[in-house]
């Protein structure tokens, strides 16, 4: 009776295992696929930022060369101003919205991670069989071929992901000159309403002063009349 009770906790507590192990290793499957929709975003998304900083340049180089241009009026210049503004300001949002995605994708293979620690057993022994000489040379030489392409792979990852720094340098410093032109403009603002204001209280100190002599006049004339 006792082997039975046994047997038949040994069945359950096995099923049990299994089914957790199951059901971690979906949890592994969906996160993979997660961190993988994830990196998809963030390259798509990358590229999108940099062929976008690209036109931006151009945008700009066209900007500064029609205001060279002795025929552009002030109107013109504006409108072409603000319509870099615009497209400055979109590839901005994109590059937060890159961050973002960055920093969920940080999260997410941290979770990953930790799924990965719990579902992979702490001991695990194999028995590996002894390679024949033959086998040996083939696999040395593909242990060798996938280091070098490693190493092409890393390289221009780094190249890569040196180009997107440069263009990104790009696009924070033209919207710290944006926000610096739009102190300006503000500054620029202010004293004119300061200047208009100025004005204003001059004219309205002479018309003072012209009454009070008109007053004096008329008050003179009055006077020798009398």
């Amino acid at each position: 009776m006792k082997t039975l009770k046994f047997l038949i906790f040994a069945i359950l507590f096995t099923s049990l295992v299994t089914v957790q192990e199951a059901s971690a290793q979906d949890e592994i499957k969906v996160l993979k696929n997660k961190v993988k929709d994830k990196k998809n975003q963030i390259s798509a998304n990358e590229e999108f930022l940099i062929s976008g900083i690209s036109a931006l340049k151009r945008v700009n180089s066209n900007l500064e060369n029609f205001k060279k241009d002795k025929k552009a009026t002030k109107k013109e210049v504006k409108r072409k101003e603000k319509i870099v503004a615009n497209v400055q300001t979109r590839l901005t949002n994109l590059k937060n919205l890159i961050n973002d995605r960055k920093g969920e994708l940080v999260a997410l293979e941290k979770k990953l991670a930790r799924k990965q620690k719990r579902a992979t057993p702490k001991e695990v022994k194999t028995v590996q069989e002894t390679e024949t000489e033959s086998a040996a040379p083939l696999t040395d030489a593909k242990s060798e071929l996938a280091l070098r392409k490693q190493k092409l792979e890393n390289a221009r990852k780094k190249l890569e992901d040196e180009r997107k720094a440069k263009e990104i340098a790009y696009l924070n410093q033209q919207e710290e000159l944006r926000l610096e032109a739009d102190k300006l403009a503000q500054l620029d603002n202010q004293i004119k309403a300061e200047e208009e204001s100025i004005i204003n209280e001059n004219k309205t100190l002479i018309s003072d002063y012209e009454d009070d002599i008109s007053i004096n006049e008329e008050i003179l004339i009055s006077g020798k009349k009398d």
